[in-house]
């Protein structure tokens, strides 16, 4: 390809990159010549610097193809023509910031209005926007259907990972359009949930796929980061799961279908207690249908800061009356919240509220994104030592244990799997139950706005914890 124009060697900014950059950036090239790879994905955790590279690679070749047509003069309109890609219109905002640092120096005309945003570089009067310039449109993919026109030259993805698999669909249907290049940039931090196009392109990135050119590079990487941010990532890692650890700043794709909960010999080590009086205690209720167990955990939080599971009952008795009583007797031998799930039993729940303080009975009506934000806030009070359930005794008989081992391994069998469709669903990986995990992602979801406060003296005070 001809040498580019000078200002290329700008668009770092004048930041010094660092070892992977550098490789990178030494590698464009080989991404905008004939042939392939036309892919490249960026997997990087926060910090990384994964968004200066794809930015500059994408105007590095914009450039170049801009000296390449008007030297054959190319009648394409625009004459070179970019998309930069994010799930919503705030993911590609620090993108956007890039852009806008980069092309200082350059005839540039900057449109920034209510749901469009778009930069011309290099036309012959940015005022006219004529088709001699390079256009870079910033669109969001929240709607698929609103990803149309001509195919561009390049499309540069942002938070690639959250971005739909419909909206990959639609930029595959926008990669034929004759004369243009077709060049694809992404990059984003895998996260715990990576949609289905993320995990192609990042297993083929890890196969060595000679098709496409990959980096994974975990926060930590950063060379530039100082003494005072290596010591908020190692708080971070303390008070987080090992999970989001590893899949947020290690920009590692966790693996699908692994069990949640992985340290329950850890986590099930504590016994049944009397209540207390005065003590406020946080409750997990699932109701159960045919076939399914009713469910139902007490626990209280304790000075430490720990959610500490003290009282558990189960049975599979469809007698509406007489699980009614046993709910209701609990909650009053317990006095404190009830977290319920709700999801097509209303009526159930409504008939509860009157024989509770209804002010301290909260139904969730269950959805895919409360699941699994739920799932994610009781695997993490797990992983950094905020959970504490019953341990079963492994010999005994009674009852109580009987729950209690039942509660444990249903919480080892329970993990996420991923529909035909490419969608996460939670539930039992040995296809059993999961009523006593619904159980406990209920009570662990009603104290999320106490446990992530601080002063526990102010909160303990509050809740009358002892």
């Amino acid at each position: 390809m001809p040498a580019a124009a000078p200002v290329v060697y700008q668009l770092w900014g004048g930041m010094q990159p660092m070892a992977w950059q550098r490789k990178a950036w030494d590698r464009r090239d080989e991404l905008w010549g004939p042939g392939t790879p036309d892919e490249a994905l960026f997997a990087g955790g926060p910090r990384s610097g994964k968004d200066i590279v794809t930015t500059a690679l994408n105007l590095y070749g914009l450039l170049q193809l801009h000296v390449e047509r008007k030297a054959a003069g190319s009648i394409l309109t625009p004459l070179v023509h970019s998309w930069v890609i994010a799930p919503t219109s705030d993911d590609y905002e620090q993108v956007w910031r890039e852009y806008v640092r980069s092309i200082q120096g350059l005839n540039v005309e900057i449109r920034r209005a209510q749901g469009s945003q778009c930069i011309w570089l290099e036309a012959s009067d940015p005022k006219d926007l004529d088709g001699t310039g390079i256009l870079i449109e910033f669109k969001s993919g929240w709607q698929p259907d609103r990803l149309v026109g001509a195919g561009p030259d390049s499309m540069h993805v942002t938070e690639a990972a959250k971005l739909p698999e419909e909206s990959w669909n639609k930029l595959d249907d926008r990669r034929a359009s004759p004369g243009r290049r077709s060049i694809v940039i992404a990059n984003g931090t895998p996260t715990q949930r990576p949609g289905k196009r993320y995990r192609e392109l990042y297993r083929a990135g890890k196969a060595g796929d000679p098709n496409l050119i990959f980096y994974n590079v975990p926060t930590w990487d950063n060379t530039q980061l100082g003494d005072e941010e290596l010591a908020r990532l190692v708080r971070i890692k303390r008070r987080v799961s090992d999970r989001r650890w590893r899949a947020n700043q290690g920009a590692e794709l966790v693996p699908e279908g692994a069990g949640l909960f992985r340290y329950l010999d850890r986590i099930c080590t504590g016994k049944p207690r009397d209540p207390v009086r005065g003590r406020y205690y946080y409750k997990g209720l699932d109701l159960g249908r045919t076939n399914d167990w009713t469910t139902l955990g007490a626990f209280y939080i304790t000075r430490d800061g720990r959610l500490v599971q003290v009282a558990l009952d189960g049975w599979s008795d469809a007698d509406w009356q007489r699980q009614e009583d046993r709910i209701t007797a609990f909650c009053k031998r317990y006095p404190g919240e009830l977290h319920v799930d709700a999801t097509a039993r209303i009526s159930s729940v409504d008939r509860i509220m009157l024989r509770l303080p209804h002010e301290l009975v909260t139904p969730w009506v269950q959805s895919p994104r409360l699941k699994e934000e739920q799932v994610d806030h009781a695997v993490n009070l797990g992983e950094t030592g905020q959970l504490l359930l019953l341990r079963p005794e492994p010999t005994s008989v009674a009852d109580e244990d009987a729950i209690a081992r039942r509660q444990k391994q249903e919480l080892q069998d329970f993990g996420e799997m991923k529909t035909k469709l490419g969608n996460t669903r939670f539930d039992s990986l040995e296809g059993g139950h999961d009523d006593f995990v619904d159980e406990v992602l209920l009570a662990c979801w009603g104290v999320r706005g106490v446990l992530d406060q601080s002063g526990w003296d102010a909160i303990n005070q509050a809740t009358g914890v002892r």
